[in-house]
């Protein structure tokens, strides 16, 4: 065999034997690192399930409700979940959606919420919701969603606790400033009768008494003027007696409506403090007695202010009827209230402007004092029509 083919033999034999050691590292390697991934995977894995199983331990000896969705679904609840709805029976709650166990009114709110979570996938803070429980009975919760994996996908927690009871709390403590102030117009309008038709009265009759009396005696004896000193404290008394008992529930209000009461109010104001009062754009229409009796104490509180701090000369009562609103506003020319001094306003007065605040939000509305040194005040009392439930 010649030279050359010996050679070309030998090179070929070299070059295979390289290509096949090559080979068999390469696919060695390969083995190597796929078992050492499968083991990585299988260490993963067992984590995982190691933080599952405690997770659900957790989880499960909580009482706080807590569900875990995927794809929008029921995958997992505790037990608390099951109390929460008043059920024995897992197929009320497995596999179900959100919105399957919401009230028809936090529907719309509750996919908001679901969008929410799937744009940012980010924990949600607490979002309030009504829940029908299995028997129909609605109650109030407040639910937190969080990010979670579970069984290795990305799923959500959802955190659900009730607070109907708080809410509950929340009304009675709505309502007592209303009946505190139920309480005061019914004291007030028994108290304002009792002057009338009592104290008044026997004021008249004493007074009347003295007129008899002048007409048989003051002619022998030459002493009107004697009278005239006696009966002018009694007509004094009187009338002091007939402005409180209309400042404490005038009888107008109740009879011929708001607008007969605040012209009532503000001719009785202008006539004894000769600050002259413009009321603008009231009519004769009757509206709901809580809104009228609300606006104649903001109105009254408001004149009130304006004669004991103002040092107003004229003031500015409108009223303003929209679709929707009626806003009350109420201005003065006076020397107006410097921000840093609000707060150290006599207690007489904070008082009466917290009392204002209260009897509008009472009947769903909002109250702004704005003012500036020199430039007066201006109180704007906005109410919407619609009774809010």
């Amino acid at each position: 065999m010649p030279a050359n083919e010996i050679e070309f033999w030998w090179t070929l034999i070299i070059g295979t034997g390289v290509f096949l050691s090559l080979s068999i590292g390469l696919i060695v390697a390969v083995i190597y690192s796929q078992r050492r991934f499968l083991a990585a995977q299988e260490e993963k894995f067992a984590i995982l399930k190691a933080s599952e199983q405690q997770f659900r331990r957790l989880v499960e000896d909580t009482p706080v409700p807590t569900m875990v969705t995927f794809q929008n679904r029921i995958t997992y609840f505790n037990g608390a979940v099951l109390k929460l709805f008043k059920t024995n029976l897992s197929n009320d709650i497995l596999g179900k959606q959100l919105l399957e166990l919401v009230h028809p009114a936090s529907a719309q709110l509750a996919r908001e919420v679901i969008m929410a979570y799937i744009e940012k996938r980010k924990p949600l803070p607490a979002t309030e919701m009504r829940i029908v429980r299995s028997d129909g009975e609605e109650i109030e919760t407040e639910l937190a969603t969080i990010p979670i994996l579970y069984d290795g996908k990305e799923a959500s927690l959802l955190v659900i606790q009730d607070i109907s009871a708080a809410k509950r709390v929340e009304q009675i403590l709505r309502e007592i400033p209303k009946n505190i102030i139920a309480a005061q117009e019914a004291e007030r309008k028994r108290f304002a009768r009792e002057l009338h038709d009592g104290v008044n009265q026997i004021l008249f009759n004493a007074k009347a008494r003295i007129e008899i009396l002048e007409k048989k005696i003051s002619s022998a004896l030459n002493n009107e003027n004697e009278f005239s000193a006696i009966k002018s404290p009694l007509m004094s008394a009187m009338n002091e007696i007939q402005r409180i008992s209309r400042n404490l529930r005038p009888s107008v209000l109740d009879d011929l409506g708001l607008t007969a009461a605040i012209g009532a109010l503000t001719e009785e104001f202008s006539t004894r403090t000769h600050i002259r009062v413009t009321v603008q754009g009231f009519s004769q229409n009757r509206l709901r007695d809580d809104l009228e009796e609300a606006f104649f104490r903001i109105i009254q509180e408001s004149l009130n202010n304006i004669e004991k701090h103002s040092m107003a000369t004229q003031a500015l009562i409108e009223y303003i009827d929209n679709e929707s609103f009626i806003t009350i506003v109420v201005t003065d020319d006076g020397k107006g209230i410097q921000k840093e001094k609000r707060k150290m306003q006599p207690l007489s007065s904070s008082v009466g402007l917290t009392t204002m605040r209260e009897r509008a939000e009472l009947v769903g509305g909002t109250l702004t004092i704005n003012s500036e040194p020199g430039k007066g005040t201006k109180i704007v009392v906005i109410v919407p029509k619609k009774k809010s439930s």
